[in-house]
């Protein structure tokens, strides 16, 4: 399960689910828009038949009234032929046979003709001399408002109707009126057998396309996600490698891209860690030629002692003076090697820095800035998208890219805020403390009584080190009610003030005695390599005193 969580929060997974989605929309649309599209155009089709059929009947039934008009035939024996041409003969039961029509007309088109008071005067169903003037579908008056409505010709529309033993359906049709009968003659049909057949085949065409496309890019887009993973992988398994200590190793850089220059960057950076290294390397075997020169001078020294036990009273006096010379010289050995130790401690220090900064420099500008194109790329999809279920699967991902946005922000400022480089000390342990009050609702304030002009970088970059992980320490182990910081200049050092209030400070100040305060080692470690010192005691409240000297041993 937790592997399963991992893969779905990687860049991989979610670089082909993005992909997927994109192409399941953009076919859908496609489809969609298709469809749509071609039953218009069916329908289309259908209505310019409905006119034609619909002239034909009328030139038919304007030849009949011709020959009732010449005394060949009687108005109703001219009626009942038309009727029987358009429609076929009528049955036993009232309703007539439309697949012997002489017209174009089958099960869902047909003709039909009513008179303007409701009365059905041609109809394949048993609705002939019957008045439908009161007939409703759906709470609708459809016959006196359509089909026997004179002014509801000469154009196509739609209309719901039910036929006796059929369901309510939408209607196309076109009406003209023909005034020697005084009938108003239909031809139209059912929509949605119209269309129905005729893109039932194209249906199912567009949607074995549309799995084959869709297949096909989902392999394109697994491949191009491994490629891009592969490309990821080897970059971390470099900077995996540079975590143990190897610097040696370096990425390939195969492309200019943007993975091709952040390859260059990781080369760059572990090229220049593994320089700054070299010093330390000569400085670590200084001081093993040191120590050895050390142990030489005590064995000399044990010697000489020997030696001094065996000769008389006038050769102390020369044993005394090898003495005094001796531990004078181990004296300035172990001096040296304490400056070579801080010299270490000092580099380790920049080098770390260094390090911190430009990985927050990547993670601002290279990471943060990719996951905000691809917030502002699925916002534009989710504003432009119809279908609600992919809009849920656009928001979804769009606030999981919200919240890695937040973490890399939030881990950037914990490695070195841009502001320490930016602006300063100050503005810097501002942000620090408004930071806390919003994420965990404590009283801060903050006072500074010093110019950073000549201030250095290393003693800025202490002084705020120590201010971050003291907060960040005590904040994680109880509730705080109220931080206060004070920065200002006494005499020739710099001084830093933290007070601390909280209900279980006393009893965690009270354990840190107890255990020698370990984890405050780091801290004092950074303000000894300037030269500094560190307090902390409890007088109701938790005190930090930081000294850090104007000009120190290494500045």
């Amino acid at each position: 399960m937790v592997r399963f969580v991992k893969g779905f929060y990687s860049i991989r997974f979610q670089l082909k689910v993005v992909v997927f989605i994109i192409l399941l929309f953009s076919l859908t649309l496609t489809y969609v828009n298709a469809y749509l599209y071609a039953k218009q155009k069916v329908l289309d089709v259908g209505e310019e038949m409905f006119t034609n059929v619909l002239k034909d009947t009328v030139g038919f039934i304007d030849a009949m009234n011709q020959r009732v008009i010449a005394g060949d035939l009687t108005l109703k024996e001219a009626q009942d032929i038309v009727r029987d041409y358009a429609l076929g003969p009528k049955g036993s039961d009232g309703s007539r046979d439309i697949q012997n029509s002489k017209m174009s007309t089958n099960n869902y088109m047909y003709v039909w003709a009513s008179s303007p008071d409701g009365t059905m005067k041609m109809h394949p169903f048993d609705m002939e001399d019957k008045n439908y003037w009161d007939y409703q579908v759906e709470g609708k008056f459809t016959v006196r408002e359509s089909w026997s409505n004179p002014e509801k010709t000469g154009y196509v529309f739609r209309e719901l109707w039910k036929n006796p033993g059929e369901p309510v359906y939408t209607f196309i049709a076109f009406q003209a009126y023909y005034e020697p009968w005084d009938w108003i003659v239909g031809a139209g049909g059912r929509e949605e057998i119209i269309y129905k057949e005729r893109l039932q085949d194209l249906k199912i065409h567009f949607i074995l396309s549309g799995c084959i496309s869709l297949i096909t890019g989902a392999c394109a887009a697994h491949f191009f996600a491994e490629y891009l993973y592969r490309r990821f992988h080897e970059i971390n398994l470099v900077m995996n490698q540079a975590l143990k200590g190897d610097y040696t190793r370096t990425v390939e850089v195969r492309l200019k891209d943007e993975i091709g220059k952040l390859a260059e960057n990781v080369n760059s950076m572990l090229s220049n860690v593994s320089k700054s290294m070299l010093p330390l390397s000569s400085i670590e075997e200084r001081v093993s030629l040191n120590r050895k020169v050390q142990d030489d001078d005590d064995l000399m020294l044990y010697e000489a002692m020997n030696e001094g036990k065996q000769r008389t009273t006038q050769d102390n006096e020369n044993i005394t003076g090898v003495l005094e010379e001796l531990i004078q010289t181990r004296v300035k050995v172990l001096e040296s090697e304490r400056r070579l130790q801080k010299q270490i401690h000092h580099n380790l220090f920049i080098v770390q820095e260094q390090e911190r900064k430009k990985i927050a420099y990547e993670l601002q500008n290279g990471t943060g800035q990719i996951l905000y194109s691809m917030a502002l790329a699925i916002k534009l999809m989710d504003s432009k998208s119809a279908n609600i279920e992919m809009k849920e699967h656009l928001e979804g991902l769009n606030k999981m890219i919200s919240e890695s946005i937040i973490q890399v922000n939030e881990l950037s400022f914990q490695l070195r805020p841009a502001l320490l480089d930016d602006l300063g000390l100050l503005p810097a342990f501002r942000s620090l403390l408004h930071h806390i009050e919003k994420q965990y609702a404590i009283k801060t304030h903050i006072s500074s009584s010093i110019s950073e002009e000549g201030m250095g970088d290393e003693v800025k970059t202490v002084i705020y080190r120590i201010g971050h992980e003291m907060l960040t320490y005590y904040m994680k182990r109880t509730k705080l009610d109220f931080v206060m910081m004070t920065l200002s200049l006494d005499r020739q050092d710099y001084l830093l003030k933290i007070m601390l209030s909280g209900k279980e400070l006393e009893a965690i100040y009270q354990e840190e005695l107890k255990n020698k305060r370990i984890e405050f080692s780091s801290l004092e470690e950074r303000v000894l390599i300037l030269d500094g010192n560190l307090t902390i005691t409890y007088d109701e409240t938790l005190n930090l005193e930081v000294r850090l000297p104007l000009v120190s041993e290494l500045g």
